[in-house]
């Protein structure tokens, strides 16, 4: 799918620029002052007039809590949270019961 996104305000190379950009089938992002496509081209067009376009964010200090602190957060919360900030990844810290420190705890959760 062909995503075509339309005078927005991308942040790149630093700074805020009037450009757009789309996403092609295999993920490539390709950027440029304004791409022009036919209708049978692209897949999808989105109008991002009065939108600020960043990169997504990275927390490299989330508290996940998953195991042994379930009822104060889960990895499935606090990824949702994360997401719905703006985040693309996090780093969790080993607060939990058993602590996230070795590849056996981490197989653990993953179980």
């Amino acid at each position: 799918m062909i995503r075509l996104f339309k005078d927005g305000k991308l942040f790149y190379k630093n700074r805020f620029q009037d450009l757009d950009f789309l996403i092609d089938d295999e993920g490539r992002i390709v950027i440029a002052d304004a791409i022009e496509l036919d209708d049978n081209d692209v897949d999808e067009v989105i109008d991002c007039r009065g939108i600020h376009i960043m990169p997504g964010f990275i927390d490299p200090h989330v508290h996940l809590r998953q195991p042994g602190f379930e009822y104060k957060e889960t990895v499935e919360t606090g990824t949702k949270a994360a997401v719905k900030g703006g985040f693309t990844g996090v780093a969790c810290m080993p607060n939990t019961n058993p602590v996230m420190d070795n590849k056996f705890a981490l197989r653990y959760l993953l179980d």
